[in-house]
């Protein structure tokens, strides 16, 4: 049985967009944009972009 691949890497490309790099070398950029607008739970910290995008990165990490 195969292991799943880990997110090593993420990086915040712009409002609700990020890049995800993963143990096995795929990197996939997704957009949350439409996801952003009606969840709660993991994304809230993706709604309020008006802070700093760092502390949004560092959530993400510390999530994933």
């Amino acid at each position: 049985m195969s292991q799943l691949a880990r997110i090593v890497a993420v990086e915040h490309l712009g409002e609700h967009r990020l890049r995800l790099t993963f143990s096995d070398a795929l990197v996939r950029e997704l957009d949350f944009s439409e996801a952003a607008r009606g969840w709660g739970g993991v994304l809230e910290p993706l709604r309020d972009l008006a802070g700093d995008t760092e502390d949004v990165a560092e959530t993400r990490t510390e999530t994933v």
